[in-house]
C-alpha cells in the first residue's frame, strides 16, 4: 500500500502506523535499525527534526521503502472534469 506524505506530520504518522501494524515497540525498531529509542520517537513525533540517515535507517528496519515520483500533471478536459498525463 502506498501513503502519500505532503508534510512532515504525515511522514510521522504513518512510520508510526507501519511499526503499529507490525506490532513493534519502539525499542525493538530502534535496536534493529541501529537508532536510540529516543530518536526513533523523534521521527514519529517531530520527523522535521531528525537526519535524513536516521529516517532511512528507520524505513529500512521496518521493512518499507522511500519512493519518490514526480507527481502527475493534470489537464483539463473538454467536459472539466480532471485528466491525468503522464511525464
Amino acid at each position: 500500500m502506498d501513503y502519500p506524505v505532503k508534510t512532515a506530520s504525515q511522514l510521522g504518522m504513518f512510520l508510526k502506523a507501519l511499526r503499529n501494524q507490525q506490532s513493534l515497540t519502539q525499542t525493538q525498531v530502534a535496536a534493529a535499525s541501529g537508532l536510540l529509542q529516543k530518536t526513533v520517537s523523534l521521527l514519529e513525533r517531530t520527523p522535521h527534526r531528525a537526519t535524513v540517515h536516521s529516517l532511512l535507517a528507520l524505513i529500512a528496519a521496518l521493512d518499507a521503502d522511500l519512493v519518490i515520483r514526480p507527481r502527475p500533471e493534470i489537464e483539463s478536459s473538454q467536459d472539466d472534469s480532471p485528466t491525468y498525463k503522464s511525464r
